[in-house]
């Protein structure tokens, strides 16, 4: 996946964790009741957008940095 997977992982368990957290809470139930519900009982983990794939590479032949202001002029 890139160098940003463990990252994005680390990001998207954290949301895992609070959603849980916030469904035992609602419904008073423990904080197992609330993993059950995030991990097995809902298909899609209640709509949790993976994170994995959404980064798009540069497109070859396209310019990736903007034009300078002065056409002539080169970096310094």
């Amino acid at each position: 996946f890139g160098n940003s997977a463990a990252r994005f992982e680390k990001i998207r368990s954290y949301s895992r964790m609070r959603m849980a957290l916030f469904i035992s809470k609602r419904k008073r139930r423990s904080r197992e009741f609330g993993w059950s519900v995030v991990a097995y009982q809902s298909p899609n983990q209640l709509g949790l957008v993976t994170l994995s794939g959404i980064v798009v590479d540069p497109r070859p032949f396209r310019d990736w940095r903007g034009k300078p202001n002065a056409g002539g002029e080169r970096r310094r």
